[in-house]
């Protein structure tokens, strides 16, 4: 292995892994990290099996999401839901490993989509396939083995609950976006947004296209899996959607040319990839998600305010390492306050009929 990926794979989880009885004198003969500054490596034996093995250290709040992502997966995985299977949890003095199940010839959605131009209509109606199935687990009595799951919340209460101390610690962006919310209605729009959640289904809680794993083809018989259940429990189904829709325009918006206080009208400018193309994509997602589930207007319009959530959580992680809100963020608050505040007629733009 190389040394970068030492670090993410120590010598000792390596040993560790060819302990378990299944891979037990099995070489490893190449490692990859699964996504850029993520914690998942890819590791391949020299039998040709494949696995991720995803660490954590003590301290960063990690371990314990990582036994709570084993848990759901293995609740989720002998019911034919799209998750990996899991293979082993491994807790140490310096480390707690979660080992799952791989395929070769598998890709981020993200990396799927560019490879088809930029955009993928075919992709984003897995992506809601996936989550109409993940959705319908109650029936089969996942989410009343899970915890409550409200990541709204949480958000809402790291964007208003600051401490001088974390004014010290994190960028001066961090501080900026405060002011910025408190000096603006965007923290009321959140915050109603907030008010109607729902705590009766299975969540994945943080979908995005860095979680979405993607087989070669959307037509195969298991085109994708989800990953990343740390944040998973019983919480508000069209969390997981309005995420997915602000993680689509969010993509569009890192290349689009905005026009700042207009409405979103006026935002459909030439980009590339073209709002028409994205807009497809989103209306596949709508359209693959309501082939498994009934929508009614109401999850709609709360898809659209949780999309302007999404947006404003992006800001926010950049902001923590920034010295200034740039005007690409503001542009996003501008974006996010639209989808917030204006949700029908955001809707009408961005749904299908």
């Amino acid at each position: 292995m190389s040394a970068p990926v030492l670090e993410r794979v120590p010598e000792q989880t390596v040993a560790a892994l060819a302990s378990l009885p299944s891979f037990r004198d099995a070489a490893v003969v190449a490692s990859e990290p699964v996504q850029p500054r993520g914690r998942g490596v890819r590791v391949t034996f020299a039998d040709g099996r494949r696995v991720v093995v995803t660490s954590a250290v003590p301290g960063d709040g990690a371990p314990g999401s990582l036994a709570h992502e084993a848990t759901v997966l293995g609740a989720l995985h002998p019911i034919g839901l799209p998750v990996p299977r899991p293979i082993s949890t491994m807790t140490g003095p310096t480390s707690t490993v979660l080992v799952t199940e791989d395929l070769p010839g598998r890709e981020s959605l993200g990396r799927r989509r560019e490879a088809a131009g930029g955009t993928s209509a075919d992709w984003a109606a897995a992506v809601g396939t996936a989550l109409g199935r993940v959705h319908g687990a109650r029936r089969c009595g996942v989410p009343e083995r899970l915890p409550r799951s409200d990541p709204a919340r949480r958000l809402l209460q790291a964007w208003t609950v600051v401490t001088p101390r974390d004014v010290a610690h994190l960028g001066d962006g961090f501080a900026d976006l405060v002011r910025h919310l408190r000096r603006t209605d965007l923290l009321d729009a959140l915050e109603d947004s907030a008010s109607g959640w729902t705590t009766d289904t299975l969540i994945h809680g943080a979908v995005g296209q860095a979680n979405v794993v993607c087989a070669p083809d959307p037509g195969d018989d298991r085109p994708l899996w989800l990953t990343g259940w740390g944040t998973a429990g019983r919480g508000d189904p069209r969390w997981d959607m309005g995420s997915l829709i602000g993680d689509y325009l969010y993509s569009w918006l890192t290349r689009a040319e905005l026009v700042a206080d207009e409405g979103l009208d006026a935002w459909t400018v030439p980009a590339d990839p073209p709002f028409s193309a994205v807009r497809a994509e989103i209306c596949a997602a709508v359209d693959g998600y309501s082939a498994e589930r009934a929508v009614s207007p109401g999850d709609r319009r709360q898809w659209v305010r949780y999309a302007g959530f999404a947006l404003v959580r992006r800001v926010f992680s950049a902001a923590l390492t920034s010295t200034a809100l740039t005007p690409r963020s503001l542009d996003h608050l501008q974006m996010a306050g639209q989808l917030l505040r204006r949700p029908e007629l955001s809707g009408e733009l961005l749904l299908c009929p």
